[in-house]
């Protein structure tokens, strides 16, 4: 798998063995301890995608998130943290945290096909239209968003184009089915691009990147005093998200008896 990882962790253990993990699996991977030397490197160096624990006594992880994408605004930056918390996770996406997860992970199972799907959506953003072709005409003229652009000319794909921009008027919920690096979220940018709700913003979780109660608290919101440190109400996504749109990526991680 092509594509550069710089991992952060103020653990030493923990990040040496991530970095000779990734490697086993056929990932370029450097690790350093100290994220200011990172921050350095990061200037030197284009890395594909930043690894960074959140909770570090040098620098913590969203300041190292914000100052990473001034220096390389097209690199993603994954945290990871032990101790997740809602106010964390929504500010580092906010940040342009391309995903935040817990400890422990698996890294054969969680980690690797995070860095796969990251790694081929930038090689998809960057690689040469010309070689692949392109759907023109006005299939994406409503939506000057690059990310609501999709590639390619073959005839399967051009009936999945037709069906979603079809189903684009629709407000009944929408299934995206596929394998990693399918394409899922690119149809959901399409999707949005020709929807009636285009003008209004696309709000996206990752349903896999919270546990369940952080989870529920982030899409339904909670009430102050509902539980242990809740000090005030807080709307949820979903009121967040009435009449725009809204995706809930990775829907399938989460267990069965929770999705419904």
């Amino acid at each position: 798998m092509p594509g550069s990882v710089l991992i952060v962790d103020d653990e030493e253990s923990v990040g040496r063995m991530l970095e000779l993990s990734l490697r086993e699996e056929g990932i370029f991977a450097t690790f350093l301890s100290d994220p200011e030397a990172c921050l350095e490197l990061l200037k030197e160096q284009p890395f594909d995608i930043v690894i960074s624990d959140l909770c570090m006594p040098q620098l913590d992880g969203i300041e190292l998130l914000r100052r990473a994408k001034q220096i390389r605004p097209g690199c993603e930056v994954v945290l990871m943290t032990g101790y997740a918390t809602v106010e964390a996770a929504r500010e580092a996406i906010k940040l342009g945290a391309a995903d935040f997860i817990t400890k422990p992970f698996s890294i054969v199972d969680e980690l690797k096909p995070l860095l796969s799907r990251l790694i081929q959506s930038k090689t998809d953003e960057t690689g040469s239209s010309t070689s692949c072709g392109e759907i023109k005409g006005d299939e994406l003229k409503r939506s000057s968003d690059a990310s609501a652009t999709v590639v390619g000319h073959g005839p399967a794909l051009l009936r999945v184009v037709e069906q979603a921009r079809r189903i684009a008027n629709s407000n009944a919920p929408i299934l995206l089915r596929g394998e990693s690096g399918t394409g899922k979220e690119v149809f959901a940018n399409f999707i949005h691009a020709h929807s009636a709700r285009s003008d209004r913003p696309l709000i996206k979780i990752n349903c896999a990147s919270l546990t369940e109660s952080l989870l529920e608290s982030e899409l339904f919101g909670h009430k102050k005093g509902s539980f242990t440190g809740a000090t005030h109400d807080r709307k949820g996504i979903f009121e967040t998200a009435n009449g725009a749109t809204l995706l809930l990526d990775v829907l399938g991680e989460i267990s069965p008896a929770y999705q419904p």
